[in-house]
């Protein structure tokens, strides 16, 4: 597959993925300008984190809140694969994307005022998508986070990353609803003790999305969050119409039950699980995002790539699901599958 076109700044080119913490001290800027950080998780992390290599896929309304987090955390090599053009319906939800670039590609549109943020920082952008790259451009990275995906793209990329102990993160966020999904493979982190003098090294072991997605037998998911499900319906609808499911199309909704009920009686379990309006709600939310809720979601998931980056803290283990429409709890984690 060919290689598309880069857009760089503060171009240093893509290096080979470096062995993080071994790559010299703080520079005197870096020590004030991440004074506060460093006395939270300590100078080691704080390296960790600035040479790490993250690659964001995607770089809609989520993907740019994740954008924000990482760079102001002190990462410092951000590289953006984005094959999507700015729209007037962006600009509602985009924290970076301004008029004047409507019709630009919406990654190396933003470039500058990422920097505006950070400008010790290099952001790159690939004008691509997943399909569009060898996989040998995967592997130069610590930690990849793909959004606005096809299902084939992100079992692709994260076989790539498996096979190359990259950390995995995918995300999306539909409206109202979003979640993001990880795959830290098998992560060992430092956990202290109550007594605050004493730690453990804790290892955890993680499932890959395709194993989290394709469980065969539901009848033991009824405490799932519906949110699991919603992200199965959205994605076959997404294979079969080559597009996600919009309000705006009448035959939309019909299509997402007839997905839902004949996929439940695939794996076992009745449809009458899911909320009466679940698949209403899913699909008038489907194809939007909401400046709120991508803050909410990419604050999180920000934070985790934080986490995963520094060695500090336990992660998220494996999905985070957001539903501000649930009366029950709009924020749920969940582990699928459970036995891993």
């Amino acid at each position: 597959m060919s290689q598309s076109a880069t857009v760089e700044s503060n171009s240093i080119g893509l290096l080979s993925k470096p062995e993080v913490g071994n790559t010299g001290s703080l520079s005197a800027e870096e020590a004030k300008l991440y004074d506060r950080q460093i006395r939270l998780w300590g100078v080691d992390a704080q390296r960790r984190m600035r040479d790490s290599r993250v690659l964001l896929v995607g770089f809609g309304s989520l993907n740019a809140e994740v954008c924000k987090n990482l760079v102001l955390a002190g990462i410092n090599h951000v590289t953006i694969l984005e094959t999507h053009t700015a729209t007037p319906e962006d600009l509602g939800a985009h924290i970076f994307l301004e008029p004047s670039h409507i019709g630009s590609n919406r990654a190396s549109a933003c470039v500058e005022n990422i920097k505006l943020l950070n400008p010790t920082a290099t952001i790159a952008v690939v004008e691509g998508n997943v399909e569009s790259q060898t996989d040998d451009f995967f592997k130069s990275f610590t930690v990849a986070c793909a959004t606005n995906c096809m299902l084939t793209s992100l079992y692709h990329l994260n076989k790539v990353t498996r096979d190359n102990n990259l950390f995995f993160f995918s995300a999306d966020a539909y409206g109202m609803m979003g979640y993001f999904f990880s795959d830290l493979k098998t992560y060992s982190y430092v956990k202290k003790e109550a007594d605050g003098e004493t730690s453990e090294t804790v290892t955890v072991k993680f499932s890959s999305f395709e194993e989290a997605m394709t469980q065969r037998d539901w009848s033991k998911m009824r405490r799932t969050p519906s949110l699991y499900f919603g992200l199965s319906f959205i994605h076959q609808f997404k294979n079969r119409e080559g597009r996600g499911p919009s309000v705006h199309e009448k035959e939309d909704e019909g299509k997402m039950r007839d997905i839902a009920v004949q996929t439940f009686k695939e794996k076992g379990l009745s449809v009458d699980v899911l909320p009466q309006d679940f698949i209403s709600q899913l699909v008038a939310n489907a194809s939007s995002e909401i400046s709120p809720v991508s803050a909410i979601i990419g604050g999180i998931l920000g934070q985790e790539i934080i986490k995963v980056l520094s060695g500090k803290e336990e992660p998220l283990s494996n999905f985070f699901f957001y539903n501000a429409l649930s009366l029950r709890n709009p924020g749920e984690t969940a582990r699928i599958p459970a036995s891993f």
